[in-house]
């Protein structure tokens, strides 16, 4: 097993690293299993990716800091759609965006740091475990954290 040396990639490595092998022994198909994927190859376990984590809390700090960084320096949503269409006629009280999955937030930061005055409600969902880091790494007051798990039904309804 090939040990990357820096931390915030070692979450991801060893997936991308059985990624070619993967896909020659399954003819190049497309994954239909959450529990037959090169992550399981290259973790050598048969935990589906979300329970990995919860078993191995460091690695999954891991991975949301690498989200963040993997982030910085793309292009963006926000930098290519029409922000002001969106917020159009939203009120305050209103829920503007849920992101769905969100990790620690940086998505709804960086939406809040570019449109500062856009009206309605920014939710940020992901697992108990990520929101929990995401308040630790300081999540800005103006989004608001809720633990929920995305194979579940969706609580925020109507907006």
């Amino acid at each position: 097993c090939v040990r990357l040396p820096l931390p915030r990639t070692n979450c991801v490595s060893h997936a991308a690293l059985a990624l070619p092998a993967f896909l020659k022994k399954n003819g190049y198909r497309i994954p239909t299993n959450g529990k037959d994927c090169p992550f399981q190859a290259g973790y050598r376990t048969d935990l589906h990716f979300f329970e990995f984590f919860q078993k191995y809390p460091e690695v999954a700090r891991q991975f949301n800091n690498h989200m963040s960084a993997y982030h910085q320096g793309r292009p963006s949503w926000m930098d290519f759609y029409d922000v002001r269409g969106l917020i159009n006629g939203v009120n305050s009280d209103d829920v503007l965006l849920v992101d769905v999955g969100g990790n620690v937030g940086h998505d709804l930061t960086e939406f809040k740091r570019k449109w500062p005055d856009a009206p309605g409600r920014l939710i940020l969902q992901d697992l108990p475990e990520v929101i929990g880091h995401a308040k630790d790494t300081g999540l800005p007051s103006a989004i608001e954290p809720m633990p929920h798990d995305f194979f579940t039904e969706q609580p925020v309804k109507g907006t």
